[in-house]
């Protein structure tokens, strides 16, 4: 899963080791439990929404300006007997300037 962020200011998202930790840590939280009955997209626009507006305590000592743009969420499939490839399928949900995507 790939996070982006728009800068919004003089300076955007902090990128640091325990910043990124604590957004890898959010992420684990919002993935541990199974996605039922949810298609790939869906799961997708569930973590856009949940990420979406979200600032962990970790970040706020860094400052910055930066909204969501985007989250791309990779998936690896496998051969099964619905005829998934073994590929790997990108889902992107990005905010434009309406709102959500």
């Amino acid at each position: 899963m790939t996070v982006v962020y728009n800068t919004v200011g003089r300076h955007g998202y902090p990128s640091f080791a325990d910043t990124n930790a604590a957004l890898e840590a959010r992420i684990h939280e919002l993935t541990r439990a199974v996605f039922k009955d949810a298609t790939n997209e869906d799961i997708a626009d569930r973590l856009f929404a949940h990420l979406d507006g979200y600032v962990d305590p970790a970040w706020e000592p860094w400052g910055g300006e930066y909204s969501l743009r985007a989250v791309h969420l990779d998936v690896l499939g496998v051969h099964d007997a619905l005829g998934h490839d073994n590929s790997t399928t990108r889902y992107t949900v990005a905010r434009t300037t309406g709102g959500q995507s």
